[in-house]
């Protein structure tokens, strides 16, 4: 699963939220996946790992979508 896949994912998982409401939380999403992977970055990870490494560290996205409900 990449990055996109993750996002989409949490973004399906919610309810009762307007289009305006979805794509900030799509932003918010993105700014922590790319922080936390340009720290992992600076720890001498290639992207490949440090996406894989980031999206572990979010969690199951359904789960973290019915905790954003």
């Amino acid at each position: 699963m990449d990055r996109q896949d993750y996002t989409d994912r949490v973004l399906s998982s919610l309810r009762r939220v307007t289009e305006k409401e979805r794509e900030a939380i799509r932003s918010e999403l993105d700014g922590h996946i790319e922080d936390h992977m340009e720290a992992l970055g600076e720890l001498g990870y290639d992207e490949e790992l440090a996406e894989t490494r980031t999206l572990a560290a979010m969690g199951d996205p359904e789960e973290v979508g019915r905790e954003l409900n």
